[in-house]
């Protein structure tokens, strides 16, 4: 029996694949005769699936990390900075967005800091807002 997946010959009472991790189980074996035959067995060629990098993956990052930083200078008395790391992280999150629209992949790391820099540099808003009161 093979892997459906990558194609590699499995032990008949294999769980999971050695090569590629994939679970295996007794309906989803593929047969040699397959492998000869592909269109015999549809799932076999359609697990293939070309995967587009997103435009914006280096620049989500940056500016996630970014954001982070501006935004925890304003804890440590660099004051508004912190609208800095606000305008970074939305920008971030707005590409983020902008790849997941366009290429269906996007920066899941640079969403993250992009939120957590622009909820770090809001409540630092509201802290200085409210002390200014």
């Amino acid at each position: 029996m093979f892997c459906q997946k990558c194609g590699k010959k499995l032990d008949e009472n294999s769980s999971f694949c050695p090569e590629c991790g994939a679970r295996i189980e007794k309906s989803e074996t593929v047969t040699y005769d397959d492998f000869d035959h592909p269109e015999r067995h549809e799932s076999f060629s359609s697990h293939k699936t070309n995967w587009v990098e997103p435009k914006y993956l280096t620049t989500c990052m940056i500016l996630g990390v970014l954001s982070i930083i501006f935004s925890v200078l304003n804890y440590f008395g660099v004051y508004l900075t912190h609208m800095i790391g606000i305008v970074m992280g939305i920008i971030a999150i707005s590409l983020a967005n902008k790849d997941k629209s366009e290429t269906k992949t996007f920066s899941k790391a640079g969403l993250t800091m992009g939120i957590i820099g622009l909820s770090l540099g809001a409540f630092a808003f509201i802290v200085g807002f409210i002390n200014a009161i």
